[in-house]
């Protein structure tokens, strides 16, 4: 046996020895509960050691169970919310900075990854996909509300809170590989498209409710979103080849694109739309611009170390359980009203896209599945629309409305991962001979 067998033996001997050195002297002193509590009272970086370990044993320990990683960090949140174990704090600033990253960095990185040539190819059917997916559920959520007695602006305002969508589960399809596929280039794009539709309502619905609508005011707001459309995807881009192509290093990249990154989110919240679409515009523009791949796979790395999993714990954390529970026990009628609503419009939505296109079964499902869940959009517009009065102190929509859109989130955040894990595993393990009936069909232009 040769040395180094000898030494990574010893070592691995005095590791092992170490940690039942370890145990023996830390067990006497043990009693229930002592490590939650060292959680709940410790530092941040002892809760961030936590969220690591989840990462690296709980996470692909599920998935051997074929449980996604993203559906077990939203239930870590809930578990360790404030409805669950609290080791949480209540007001997790750090967390939520984190979280907010992860978001926008979801959307980022997809644009960062999808191919420009098959964007450009498939607008049509985007804008196809987006109109459907957004009309559909729109109106069933306006009729649902309508049902239960509320007024045109709040069924206006609901219908578009059903229409938008959070691309949860992308994450998995780009591990999966699958981000190059029709369906999912159709569905990041039809994702675009429904946030700025919905965002546009609520300006709408806002200025109705406090009677200051006017076609100015419409035009006005139209005007500042293309504006801000041609600036952030002209300039990010324009900057980047020019910064790109002067050779800078690895390091001085990355800054740029963060930079980049922040001031184009920041500027969608300025003219009042979500930050996502933002990140998604920005991460297009350095697409376009040709960013180092060595540079590209670091940002990889580091949203997918920590900001991505923050986003989806913090998104449990703020699942109101309680809110789930009296919603479901005190209006169980307009809670199943408003979950057909959402289900089925998108459902039919991706239904009549497959069918209008060609797609195959599971291509369409899982473009039904990635447009189910409602976070981001769903969750700002919904606050906004409860704190806002009129000159009669009326809310635009009342508790019960928020309470149900509370269930809405908490049952799409977990149903919406699921489906897409089974019908994207379906998807990889499709015959490779020729496009089959799992594929979508191509533009005639291809």
């Amino acid at each position: 046996m040769d040395t180094k067998k000898i030494f990574i033996y010893a070592l691995r001997f005095f590791i092992v020895a170490g940690f039942c050195v370890g145990l023996y002297l830390l067990l006497p002193h043990y009693r229930y509960g002592v490590v939650l509590e060292y959680f709940k009272h410790g530092s941040g970086s002892a809760r961030y050691g936590l969220v690591l370990i989840i990462l690296f044993v709980f996470v692909p320990l599920f998935e051997r169970f074929y449980i996604s990683g993203i559906i077990t960090l939203i239930a870590v949140g809930v578990i360790f919310g404030p409805y669950g174990l609290e080791v949480i704090p209540s007001h997790p600033r750090g967390l939520e900075v984190l979280a907010d990253m992860g978001k926008i960095f979801i959307l980022f990185l997809a644009g960062l990854e999808v191919d420009l040539n098959i964007l450009r190819r498939q607008a049509g059917k985007t804008a196809v996909f987006g109109f459907l997916t957004f009309a559909l559920p729109f109106a069933g959520g306006y009729l649902a509300a309508h049902l239960f007695g509320y007024g045109a602006v709040t069924c206006i305002l609901t219908g578009s809170l059903l229409a938008s969508h959070t691309l949860l589960a992308l994450p998995l399809i780009q591990k999966r590989g699958l981000l190059k596929e029709q369906f999912a280039v159709v569905a990041i794009g039809g994702t675009v498209l429904t946030d700025v539709a919905a965002m546009l309502v609520l300006a709408v619905c806002l200025f109705m409710h406090a009677g200051q609508f006017t076609a100015a005011n419409l035009l006005e707001y139209v005007l500042h979103l293309s504006l801000y459309c041609v600036v952030v995807i002209g300039g990010i881009y324009w900057a980047g080849e020019s910064y790109f192509h002067r050779g800078k290093n690895e390091l001085e990249s990355a800054i740029f694109v963060l930079m980049s990154l922040v001031v184009a989110s920041l500027g969608a919240e300025l003219v009042r739309l979500e930050s996502i679409v933002g990140a998604f515009l920005c991460g297009l523009a350095v697409n376009g611009a040709a960013l180092n791949e060595r540079v590209t796979e670091k940002l990889h790395f580091v949203g997918n170390l920590l900001f991505i999993p923050m986003f989806f714990i913090y998104t449990g954390f703020c699942l109101d359980v309680p809110a789930f529970r009296s919603a479901v026990s005190t209006h169980p009628g307009i809670v199943l009203a408003f979950i057909a609503a959402l289900v089925g419009g998108k459902f039919l939505a991706a239904f009549v896209f497959g069918s209008c296109f060609r797609c195959g079964r599971q291509q369409a499902l899982a473009l039904w599945s990635l447009s189910l869940p409602q976070v981001a959009a769903t969750l700002a517009a919904s606050v906004v629309a409860y704190q806002a009065m009129n000159a009669q102190g009326q809310r635009l929509i009342d508790s019960r409305i928020l309470n149900v859109i509370i269930v809405l989130v908490i049952v799409t955040c977990f149903l919406g991962p699921f489906l897409t894990d089974i019908y994207t595993r379906r998807i990889m393990h499709r015959p490779p001979a020729g496009p089959g009936p799992d594929a979508c069909a191509p533009n005639a232009a291809d």
